[in-house]
This record gives structure tokens, C-alpha cells and sequence, in this order.
């Protein structure tokens, strides 16, 4: 019932991808967060994390990581997006299991 996940291998520098969180239980009020991809980021002890930029009002731009290993549970492309909410706004968005 879930969007495909997007993998990290498949991010692309300069693509405009998203983070979607909700403000209610049923999963029906999005927040969405729309992000500007940059580049991998290395840390120490060679942690890779996906390097956004954050777009906001009037150009602002605030950094923001994902470490590897989440970026399949948390970022969506346009086409992704898309079909999150149509599930969401549906209905069909059931919360998963805990």
C-alpha cells in the first residue's frame, strides 16, 4: 500500500525530494518538508549521511541530514509524493504497525 522506497544510491544532487509527517493519528494532515539534495556527507568513523538543504520562505535554506540507512523509511520523490498523499487524503493510508 506504501509508495516504493527511495534508496540512497538513487538520490541525485540539484533533485528536489521530500519528508512527509502528520499531525494527527488517522494519517489525513500532512507536514510536508521539501528538500534540496546537495550530496553524500561523510562523518567520523566513516558514517555516510544524504546532505539536504531545507527550502523555506523568502530563500531561506537550513541544512539537513539523513543518515544512509534512513533514507528509504523517510524521503519521497514527486512521484512518491504524490501517491503518499493520495493515499493519505483517501483514507487508504493505514498506520503502520508498531
Amino acid at each position: 500500500m506504501f509508495p516504493e522506497k527511495m534508496s540512497f544510491d538513487g538520490l541525485k544532487a540539484g533533485e528536489t525530494y521530500f519528508v512527509v509527517m502528520f499531525d494527527d493519528e488517522q494519517l489525513s494532515i500532512p507536514i510536508i518538508q521539501t528538500l534540496r539534495y546537495v550530496g553524500e556527507h561523510l562523518r567520523e568513523r566513516d558514517s555516510q549521511r544524504a546532505y539536504f538543504v531545507q527550502l523555506g520562505h523568502a530563500g531561506n535554506e537550513t541544512p539537513f541530514f539523513v543518515r544512509k540507512e534512513d533514507v528509504s523509511d523517510l524521503v519521497l520523490d514527486k512521484p512518491q509524493l504524490l501517491r503518499f498523499l493520495e493515499l493519505s487524503f483517501s483514507g487508504r493510508l493505514s498506520h503502520p504497525p508498531e
